[in-house]
Parts: structure tokens; C-alpha cells; sequence
């Protein structure tokens, strides 16, 4: 079973996800929650710019319609710094282990919106990804203790 181009970049995006929560968890007890995320945006939207010149023509002066345009205000205003504003700030509140794994939630919160507002057809992968994002979830919050061998054992868990 080969991996495709698809896999890898689903793998490649997967790991910057982590470093980005990573980074995110020093910097938000380093610096400013607001001025973290006007950097990070600022710093998206030049390595995005460059991208969309490498790879994407030239939009025309027709594809700015008031719609387009609007669109694209309410995306970057609200969708984007608001939200992320509203994260980093949330982020610098609490240990990063549990932020992460806050953040690790949002693709089911994003499958239940689909669902329950888009009426998106569930499936079968659909639950089947559900279930293994909220267990690792789960098991990344509960401890589990080594078990005691017997009273008289001097096992890791048993007090002297």
C-alpha cells in the first residue's frame, strides 16, 4: 500500500499543525495574545501572497465584486483575526498540553456543524474519524496508573 500525493501532504499538513500548536503554546506565555496573532497573520498573508503569484493568474478587476469583496472581508475580519485573536488569547490562558488538545477538537466541532447546520450526509469514514480523534482525545487526558502486582511486591505504584 503505496502512500499518494494527497497522504503526504495530509501528513506534511498534520506535522505543522503540531509545530504551529507547539509554538503557539511558547509564544502565547512569552508575549502578547493580540500582537502574536497580527504577526502570525501578517506573516500568513506574505507567504500566502507569494504562493498565490507562483501558482495561481492574475485576478482581473471583474473578480472583485461587491460579493467577492465582502466575502473576502468577513473571512479575513471575523473568520480569521477574531477567531484567531480569540485562540491565542484563550491559549495563553491555560497549559499548552490542554490548549492543544482543545484545538485538537475542532475537526469534530467542524464535522457536527456540517451535519447540523449544511445537513451534510454522515458516513461511515465520517464516524470512524470522529471516533479516533475524540478517543486519542480522551486518552491523552487520562492517566492511567501501573497496576499493582500484590501487596508484598514493591511495584512502582505501592507506597514503603
Amino acid at each position: 500500500m503505496a502512500l499518494s500525493t494527497g497522504d503526504l501532504l495530509t501528513l506534511a499538513g498534520a506535522l505543522l499543525y503540531g509545530v504551529n500548536l507547539v509554538i503557539t503554546g511558547f509564544l502565547t506565555k512569552k508575549f502578547d495574545a493580540p500582537t502574536l496573532t497580527y504577526l502570525e497573520l501578517l506573516f500568513g498573508g506574505i507567504l500566502f501572497l507569494i504562493c498565490a503569484l507562483i501558482f495561481d493568474p492574475l485576478p482581473t478587476a471583474a473578480d472583485f465584486t461587491p460579493s467577492t469583496l465582502g466575502s473576502m472581508i468577513y473571512l479575513t475580519l471575523i473568520s480569521t483575526l477574531m477567531a484567531q485573536n480569540f485562540q491565542n488569547i484563550a491559549f495563553s490562558r491555560v497549559p499548552a498540553a490542554q490548549g492543544s488538545l482543545i484545538l485538537c477538537s475542532e475537526s469534530l466541532f467542524g464535522m457536527l456543524v456540517s451535519v447540523l447546520v449544511l445537513h451534510e450526509e454522515l458516513t461511515a469514514t465520517h464516524l470512524l474519524g470522529f471516533a479516533i480523534i475524540f478517543a486519542a482525545i480522551i486518552l491523552s487526558e487520562v492517566r492511567l496508573h501501573p497496576r499493582r502486582l500484590s501487596k508484598g511486591s514493591s511495584a512502582a505504584g505501592s507506597s514503603r
